[in-house]
C-alpha cells in the first residue's frame, strides 16, 4: 500500500511569480526595471560581440516633470509617467528594451545597429512623440518635453555600467545644450548625427517641391566624334536665396542616403520620366542624341516591377524604346531577385539598350556575359584615371575591351579627362568615351547647342 500526499501549490507558485515580477519590472508603469535592464543591456553587449554590430543605449529624462509632480500632485504624476511609457512603447522595436530606471527616467537598449544614425532616427521620434500633450485623469492638458543622451558600443564603453552611465553623462549635455535634443556621448557622432538628419529634411522637401533636375552628359564615338548617347545625371538645385546658409550637396553625398531611407524609389521614377520627356522633345525638335542613358539604382531592381514600370513610362511619353539605354551596375543586377538572366530578357524584350556600368567592380564573369543580352559595358572610371602609366589598369583595360567585342559588344570608358587617356583607349579600340575632356554633365539646353553644331568632326567642349 502507498499513502499520497498532495498539496494545492498554485497560491505559492502565484505568489513566487509575483515577486519575480516585482524584482524586475516596474510597478507603475510595468516596464522593465533597472535590474531587469542591466541584465537585458549585458545579454545585448554579449550577442553585439559575437555578431560585430552596435548596441544604443538612449538615456530619456523628462525635462518639466518635477513642475507637474509638484504643481499637481503625485497623482498627476504618476498618470503622466504611465502615459509617457505607453507612448515610448509605441517607438520600440520588438527586439529592443524600454525600461524605467526610477523618477522620471527612461531607458531604450537598441540592439542589433549598424551605424549611429540609427540611434538618432529614434531620438528624433522620441522628441516628437512627446511633442503632443498629454491629458491628465482630471481632464487638463500638460506638456513634456525630454532631454536624451545615447552610448554606443563598443566605442562608448564595454560593460553594461559604462554605457548607462555615459548615457546619462550625454543627457546632461542635452540638458545644458537647452533640452529637448539628443545628444551623444561622443561628440563627433551627434554632430553627423545632427548633420545627417538636416540632410535628410532637405531631401525629403526636395522630393516635396521637386527641387531636383537634370543634367546631361554625352559619351562621343571616337571613331567619327559623334555623339552617341547622353547619360542623364540627377543634380540637386542650389539653394533659392532664402536658404543661402545651405552648402550644395553632391550625387555622392545625397544618393547613399536617398538609398538608405526609401526616397530613391520616388526619385528613380522621377528620373526615368523626366529623362524619357526630355529625349521625346529633343526628337520632336529634329535633334539626334542617339540615345538617352538612365542609371536603374539597385534599390529600384530590389523593389520589383521595373519593367512594368518602364514600359508604362515609354508609353506615356511616346519616347522609342531604342532610344532608351538602362545602365544597370554589376552589384545591382545581382539584385534583381528573379534571377539577373530572367531580369535582363525581359527588359532586352522591352526593346531598351542595356549597357552594364561600373565594369570591374563588382561580379565580372564571363559566363554570365555570355549568357545576357547586353549591348555594352561600361568599364569603371577607377580603371581609366591612372592610364596610360599605370601598367597595371592598362593590362586590364585592354583586356576588358578585347572580352566585350569577343562577345560583340560596344564598350565605353568613363571617366576620360585628359588626351593621353583617349590616345590609349583609342589604340586599344575602344569604342565610346564620356568623361570631362569632352563635356562636364550639363544642362540640357546645352546639350542642344551641341547637338544642333552642324559641325560634327570637330572636337567640342561644352564646359571645362
Amino acid at each position: 500500500h502507498f499513502v499520497g500526499v498532495f498539496t494545492d501549490i498554485t497560491q505559492l507558485k502565484q505568489t513566487e511569480e509575483r515577486l519575480a515580477r516585482m524584482a524586475h519590472f516596474d510597478p507603475l508603469t510595468e516596464l522593465p526595471n533597472r535590474v531587469m535592464i542591466h541584465q537585458r543591456l549585458a545579454h545585448a553587449v554579449n550577442l553585439a560581440q559575437r555578431h560585430h554590430t552596435l548596441v544604443g543605449v538612449v538615456f530619456i529624462d523628462l525635462d518639466n516633470f518635477k513642475t507637474v509632480n509638484d504643481g499637481l500632485g503625485h497623482a498627476a504624476g504618476d498618470s503622466l509617467l504611465k502615459q509617457v511609457a505607453q507612448r515610448l512603447r509605441q517607438r520600440v522595436r520588438q527586439e529592443d528594451t524600454l525600461g524605467r530606471l526610477g523618477g522620471d527616467e527612461f531607458i531604450l537598449v537598441l540592439e542589433h545597429l549598424r551605424h549611429p544614425q540609427q540611434a538618432a532616427h529614434v531620438s528624433t521620434a522620441i522628441l516628437e512623440t512627446l511633442n503632443q500633450p498629454f491629458t491628465l485623469d482630471g481632464g487638463q492638458q500638460v506638456y513634456v518635453r525630454a532631454s536624451i543622451g545615447i552610448s554606443l558600443f563598443p566605442a562608448d564603453g564595454q560593460t553594461a555600467g559604462d554605457l548607462v552611465r555615459n548615457a546619462d553623462a550625454a543627457m546632461y549635455e542635452s540638458k545644458r545644450r537647452g533640452r529637448n535634443s539628443f545628444s551623444f556621448y561622443t561628440e563627433s557622432f551627434t554632430s553627423d548625427a545632427t548633420s545627417r538628419l538636416q540632410l535628410e529634411t532637405r531631401l525629403r522637401r526636395a522630393v516635396e517641391h521637386g527641387e531636383f533636375v537634370l543634367h546631361y552628359q554625352p559619351m562621343i564615338r571616337l571613331s567619327d566624334r559623334k555623339v552617341t548617347a547622353v547619360e542623364a545625371l540627377v543634380r540637386l538645385n542650389a539653394p533659392v536665396e532664402s536658404d543661402a546658409c545651405l552648402p550644395s550637396v553632391s550625387p555622392n553625398q545625397f544618393i547613399p542616403v536617398m538609398e538608405e531611407t526609401g526616397m530613391i524609389v520616388a526619385l528613380s521614377e522621377w528620373v526615368l520620366q523626366e529623362a524619357c520627356r526630355q529625349g521625346k522633345a529633343w526628337l520632336d525638335a529634329g535633334l539626334d542624341f542617339g540615345r538617352i542613358a538612365v542609371n536603374l539604382s539597385p534599390s529600384e531592381i530590389r523593389r520589383g516591377g521595373v519593367v512594368e514600370r518602364l514600359s508604362r513610362i515609354l508609353n506615356r511619353t511616346g519616347l522609342p524604346p531604342h532610344r532608351l539605354e538602362i545602365e544597370i551596375t554589376e552589384s545591382g543586377l545581382m539584385e534583381s531577385g528573379m534571377g539577373a538572366e530572367q531580369f535582363l530578357q525581359m527588359l532586352h524584350a522591352l526593346g531598351v539598350f542595356l549597357s552594364i556600368d561600373d565594369f570591374g567592380t563588382g561580379y565580372s564573369s564571363l559566363a554570365y556575359l555570355k549568357r545576357f543580352p547586353v549591348h555594352q559595358l561600361k568599364i569603371d572610371r577607377s580603371f581609366v584615371q591612372d592610364l596610360p602609366g599605370n601598367d597595371s589598369d592598362a593590362q586590364l583595360v585592354g583586356t576588358m575591351i578585347s572580352m566585350a567585342h569577343g562577345l560583340r559588344m560596344n564598350v565605353v570608358a568613363e571617366g576620360v579627362e585628359m588626351p593621353d587617356q583617349e590616345a590609349f583607349l583609342a589604340s586599344r579600340g575602344c569604342d565610346v568615351v564620356q568623361g570631362y575632356l569632352y563635356s562636364r554633365p550639363v544642362p540640357a539646353v546645352q546639350i542642344e547647342h551641341l547637338l544642333g553644331n552642324s559641325d560634327s568632326s570637330k572636337k567640342s567642349t561644352i564646359v571645362r
